[in-house]
């Protein structure tokens, strides 16, 4: 930075970029067009005039609203650059073109989710018994758990999602420790999953399994929700029976 005294117009300040001031004036000194304003001048007053040419308008712009710590103007200087190079395409702030197009949106991937679900049903009957008369019978509860496996894109949940299902894997009973879920295992095929037919297959609980379409193996992984304590409560699923949906995201397999 530098500023000049308007008592004697002596320059003083400390240079922070005097290598690249020193290249500046190198590539002037060189470039025979801007060189030819001080042909013939040696010593102090070449330098004089290279400094006045560096601050024109002919060779640097005053930065809009950018000062110096003592107040003064900021000048910003391309190598080499003339006037009409500031007001070239893109240069300066100007432009002799439009804005070019922002860049499509790149499409989301694709995405496999497996859910674990438990659907809390409860049941309740009449006895036509002729002998004792019509009678309500006791409520049965019952916990239906299965794993259900829903096509989906990178990002989007399907938790509490009771359709578009891919496939539906029923269980006998309630497969978690601790209210822990574990990762599915077996083999499940799944036809139009994303446009091809896919099979998912693990032989562990303990990891989240592959996803096979064709001979492309996709490795799985935990959901973010996996270890959760307690399971998402998405409320009734079917008015004609009192069933009350729950689901769990443990897997996801994404490409």
């Amino acid at each position: 930075m530098t500023k000049v005294t308007k008592v004697d117009a002596t320059v003083s300040g400390t240079s922070f970029a005097a290598p690249q001031v020193a290249g500046v004036i190198a590539t002037y000194l060189s470039h025979a067009e801007t060189s030819e304003q001080w042909n013939g001048l040696t010593g102090v007053k070449r330098v004089q005039e290279i400094q006045k040419y560096l601050i024109s308008n002919k060779s640097s712009w005053i930065e809009s609203g950018a000062k110096d710590p003592d107040g003064y103007d900021l000048r910003v200087v391309w190598n080499g650059a003339k006037e009409e190079d500031h007001k070239s395409s893109g240069a300066n702030g100007y432009s002799d073109s439009a804005a070019p197009e922002p860049a499509p949106a790149q499409p989301q991937g694709k995405a496999l989710t497996v859910i674990l679900q438990k659907a809390y049903e409860v049941t309740y009957g009449i006895d036509h018994n002729p002998a004792m008369g019509p009678h309500p019978l006791p409520k049965i509860e019952k916990d239906i758990w299965s794993w259900r496996y829903f096509a989906t894109d990178q990002g989007v949940s399907k938790l509490c999602d009771l359709e578009a299902l891919s496939a539906d894997v029923s269980l006998e009973k309630d497969p978690r420790d601790s209210n822990k879920p574990p990762f599915p295992t077996g083999t499940v095929e799944m036809k139009d999953l994303h446009g091809q037919d896919c099979t998912y297959k693990n032989a562990d609980w303990g990891n989240p399994g592959t996803l096979w379409c064709g001979d492309v193996g996709i490795a799985c992984r935990g959901e973010n929700m996996k270890n959760d304590v307690e399971m998402k409560d998405c409320g009734k699923m079917d008015d004609a029976v009192d069933t009350t949906v729950y689901q769990q995201p443990v897997v996801v397999c994404e490409w």
